[in-house]
């Protein structure tokens, strides 16, 4: 590791602008080493890269012990911080880093390189659960290009790394078997799985749809469903409505996917159920959020797919950092 850039004289202006970052240079092993000290009770620990040794007949035979170099903050501080660090992904610059029934928390960033010629470093340091860390994750895209990427527009920490960063917080939550847990806001928007209908009687169709708070659209005169959109298992908000096909009917009717990038949630939701296709936010992302706009969509605007088909939606606020 190379030895961190930090001056040993400041000037007034240097001492601003160390304030919020500049003038001061560490590596991403440093930078996670010092953040989680923030989060994890306030303990500095050595690195490790190896976790144990194994002999050739896969027992293991050394491990490398938890190492504390020194203690940096108190716990109180910690558990100050930590509740912090997750309202700005809850309510700031990170929520493009949200993971629906997890807590996270965390920082996004946003440096300028030398020359200032508008080169930089978009970044988002995220940690999970935010009461109980386990994992963090550091996430650096260098000199990314305005304009291009996920929800891109200005290539700020907080508009293309934290939904990145979000993405694989989510992957490492599930394989380590860290259940969500829901708020009660989630619950109350919770999504309930579309039944499968195909090869029920009419009327036994509509009783499975509207048990499991469903609507049904029937294509047709027969009175067997041959079809439907979306399928049986796909996760979808209570009201919104199946395509049913009966038998004696043609091929599925196909509709045009509109565009609903910047879009807020409501808006989204309205343009996309008016193509008579059905609406889904994103489990990563702050659709929640009244600022939030659409940065992503699948599938994408001008595609051709059948009625009642489901367009995911991903939402993000783009506030600077």
């Amino acid at each position: 590791e190379s030895e961190p850039i930090i001056r040993d004289k400041y000037a007034d202006v240097d001492v601003a602008t160390a304030s919020f970052g500049q003038n001061i240079n560490v590596t991403p092993l440093q930078m996670i080493s010092a953040a989680s000290a923030v989060v994890n009770g306030g303990e500095l620990l050595q690195p490790r890269v190896v976790k144990q040794y194994m002999d050739s007949d896969g027992n293991a035979a050394d491990a490398t012990e938890r190492t504390v170099v020194r203690r940096v903050i108190s716990q109180e501080t910690s558990s100050t911080m930590r509740t912090l660090l997750e309202g700005v992904v809850a309510k700031g610059t990170g929520s493009g880093a949200r993971i629906k029934g997890q807590r996270v928390g965390g920082k996004t960033g946003t440096s300028e390189k030398q020359p200032r010629d508008g080169r930089k470093i978009a970044s988002f340091c995220g940690f999970a659960p935010a009461n109980d860390p386990k994992v963090i994750v550091l996430l650096m895209l260098d000199e990314p290009t305005p304009g291009v990427g996920e929800g891109n527009l200005t290539a700020q920490g907080g508009q293309i790394a934290a939904p990145t960063a979000g993405l694989i917080l989510a992957d490492i939550l599930r394989y380590m078997g860290i259940q969500p847990q829901y708020t009660e806001s989630e619950i109350v928007n919770s999504s309930e799985y579309v039944p499968n209908i195909t090869g029920l009687k009419v009327d036994a169709a509509e009783k499975s749809a509207s048990s499991t708070g469903f609507k049904l659209n029937i294509i047709g005169g027969g009175d067997t469903i041959v079809d439907q959109q979306p399928k049986g298992g796909v996760s979808l908000a209570k009201g919104s409505v199946i395509v049913a096909y009966t038998k004696g009917t043609s091929d599925a009717q196909n509709v045009t996917v509109p565009d609903v990038k910047g879009q807020s949630r409501l808006s989204a939701s309205s343009i996309i159920k008016n193509a008579q296709l059905n609406f889904k936010a994103s489990d990563i992302g702050d659709a929640e959020n009244t600022s939030a706009v659409a940065v992503e969509q699948s599938p994408e605007a001008g595609s051709i797919v059948p009625k009642g088909s489901v367009v995911s939606v991903k939402f993000i606020v783009q506030d600077v950092d």
